[in-house]
């Protein structure tokens, strides 16, 4: 494993969906704790957070709305600029 792999955030926008939900799920078993599921409804994404017992965690996200993305993208950076790299998936 690569040094400071082991603390990286993988954000899957749309981790409570169909689809999202599975990718959510695998990432968290290789990754737990580190896997935030966001999307439009946080009430979505933290219902869905529960059902996984902490493995995943939520953040409201909207990327149709600048401000979410900016505040997304300020929290990667300063993740980031820590040296706590992340990875995002779409």
């Amino acid at each position: 494993m690569a040094e400071g792999q082991d603390d990286r955030t993988i954000v899957v926008v749309g981790g409570y969906g169909a689809v999202g939900r599975v990718a959510a799920l695998m990432l968290s078993a290789w990754f737990p704790g580190r896997v935030v599921v966001a999307g439009r409804d946080l009430g979505r994404a933290a219902e869905f957070a529960r059902s996984t017992r902490g493995a995943v965690t939520a953040r409201r996200i909207d990327v149709e709305r600048a401000a979410d993305v900016a505040d997304m993208l300020e929290v990667l950076t300063t993740r980031v600029a820590a040296g706590r790299p992340t990875i995002v998936a779409r």
